[in-house]
């Protein structure tokens, strides 16, 4: 018999989990932490307080954040939900993030496995030199690459 898992699922915060609409990132994130409890393992999830799950929930903010009408642009409430998830890495055997970008310096300085999945494409459909944008995706990309070891899943 397969060893019985403690794995933290950092979600997004920018729709409940699993999303009552719009929220693809939101609704695999769900599937995902409802399948691994069917299975045994011990999950908790990092995710708006608005969320539903069987999981335990852990929150940084009471509803999600397109809710409350916070700019995509607005990173900081993310980046503090990945320093709660990482601050209890040594209850985990493993984290899976689904934050992307953000995620890289957490997971590399972390004692835990950790992989992220990567729910935003990272290929040439955003070249847009008048934003930046492709700018913005090179250097992604370079900051991915520079984390070798890092496990990553892209969608």
């Amino acid at each position: 018999m397969p060893k019985k898992l403690k794995i933290a699922q950092v979600s997004p915060l920018w729709y409940p989990v699993p999303p009552k609409g719009y929220g693809g990132t939101e609704f695999v994130v769900s599937k995902l932490t409802e399948g691994l409890l069917d299975r045994g393992h011990e999950v908790t999830l990092f995710a708006s307080g608005n969320s539903k799950t069987r999981a335990k929930l852990v929150s940084v903010i009471k509803n999600n954040l397109y809710s409350l009408k916070i700019p995509w642009t607005g990173p900081n409430y993310n980046i503090q939900n990945l320093i709660t998830a990482f601050s209890q890495e040594k209850k985990f055997d493993i984290i899976h993030t689904h934050i992307d970008q953000f995620d890289l310096l957490f997971r590399a300085n972390s004692k835990v496995p950790s992989v992220a999945t990567l729910h935003n494409m990272i290929w040439p459909r955003w070249n847009d030199s008048k934003n930046g944008e492709w700018h913005d995706l090179q250097a992604l990309i370079k900051n991915y690459s520079s984390f070798p070891n890092l496990p990553y899943i892209e969608i």
